[in-house]
């Protein structure tokens, strides 16, 4: 039961993280934060997270098609799974992206 629990919040984290350095990338190119960066920044971190724990788990053996197919529901369980964490961690992104858009503006100053 502890396992999906630290994939959870490890997952969230890692968006998180992915979305600070996103964000503060375009910040300091003074480009705009959009809805782009936010799910890229989940996308990013799931499937990284994703893909490090199957290895941790399988070893090299993930890149063959028996760790996909079999086992635990095959790769349609495990696209659902990605999926579903996706969306649970848009949340924090975009309380990220809307941290970093607001104190871009504040930074902003009319040029007179």
């Amino acid at each position: 039961m502890l396992e999906p629990t630290l994939y959870f919040a490890g997952t969230i984290l890692g968006t998180l993280f992915v979305s600070i350095l996103l964000c503060r990338y375009r910040a300091a190119r003074r480009k705009r934060i959009s809805f782009g960066t936010v799910l890229a920044s989940a996308v990013i971190a799931n499937v990284a997270i994703f893909m490090s724990l199957g290895f941790y788990e399988e070893g090299w053996h993930i890149f063959t098609r028996d760790a996909w197919t079999g086992g635990k529901g095959g790769l349609e369980a495990a696209l659902f799974v990605l999926g579903v964490i996706t969306i649970f961690c848009i949340l924090p992104a975009l309380g990220v992206a809307v941290y970093y858009d607001r104190r871009s503006k504040k930074d902003e100053r009319p040029v007179a």
